[in-house]
């Protein structure tokens, strides 16, 4: 899957929300939906696979982590997390 990312995309809009306790995660779909839209992906497919929405949420941090965007803390303690299970 080929994503188109804009240029002024930041990860913080996505309003990522992580409670350990339950081990579940919130997010804003709407800057989801748009970068799906843009990119001709459906946005079920996403929605309704945990694997796939991990993976997108990876390359939306990642990719602009690497273009010198910010760290997000929340994302942060998700992927420590995971490291540590």
């Amino acid at each position: 899957m080929k994503l188109h990312i804009p240029e002024d995309f930041d990860f913080a809009s996505l309003n990522l929300n992580y409670i350990p306790e339950t081990d579940m995660m919130s997010v804003n779909w709407a800057p989801i939906e748009d970068i799906c839209a843009c990119s001709h992906v459906v946005i079920n497919l996403i929605r309704n696979d945990r694997h796939k929405a991990a993976a997108l949420l990876q390359t939306l941090y990642s990719d602009p982590l690497a273009c010198g965007g910010r760290r997000d803390a929340v994302f942060d303690r998700v992927v420590a997390r995971i490291g540590d299970n």
